[in-house]
């Protein structure tokens, strides 16, 4: 199952592959915070990998809600990742171990590997290349309509093809790179496009 991290932490746009639909439901109706491997918690503690079973004393002290949704939905084992950028946790990424399923017998240090994997993948999808952006955007001090340029900039628009995917002048086009170019301290729009890049493919 995969998590989004919206404004103030809070998770969106689950996904969740082969798990019963009223999962999530029940999960938010009922488990919540009594989950010990709540993505909120772990990204509060910093944490990257977690698996349920690996904390002996944390199953013990399981909550009866939590252990009600355990057993109505046959979960034996569940694995977290939390993936982040920067300071802030960007996406979380939960797996399951159902009745019939073989347990996670992978080691930490394998999980680790796969962790560094997903997070690699993750730091080229779009959205967390918007996030990206976004604080690019606030680090140099780039208003919105600039930062629609710098957008059709990467995409490797000219000018003129800016002016017709934005509906603007040419001269505003022209001022509002000229002002980019100066916000970042660069010269050229290669030299723009290539710090993008490298900002957005930390």
């Amino acid at each position: 199952m995969l998590f989004w991290f919206g404004e103030n932490n809070r998770l969106e746009a689950p996904r969740s592959l082969a798990m019963s639909q009223g999962l999530l439901p029940f999960y938010d109706e009922h488990v919540g915070t009594h989950d010990p491997l709540n993505l909120l918690s772990l990204s509060e503690a910093r944490s990257e990998v977690r698996s349920l079973r690996q904390d002996v004393r944390m199953i013990k002290e399981l909550h009866p809600a939590y252990l009600a949704y355990l057993t109505r939905f046959q979960i034996h084992d569940e694995l977290d990742m939390v993936f982040w950028y920067g300071e802030r946790p960007a996406a979380g990424l939960a797996l399951f171990r159902t009745m019939g399923c073989q347990e996670f017998l992978i080691d930490q240090n394998c999980w680790d590997n796969i962790h560094h994997h997903f997070d690699c993948v993750l730091q080229a999808h779009d959205r967390l290349r918007e996030i990206k952006l976004q604080h690019f955007s606030h680090r140099y001090g780039l208003t919105v309509s600039e930062v629609s340029v710098v957008r059709a900039m990467m995409a490797g628009a000219s000018n003129h093809e800016i002016v017709d995917l934005l509906e603007l002048k040419l001269s505003t086009v022209k001022s509002y790179i000229f002002s980019i170019f100066n916000k970042m301290g660069v010269e050229n729009r290669t030299a723009a496009v290539a710090l993008l890049y490298q900002a957005l493919l930390r």
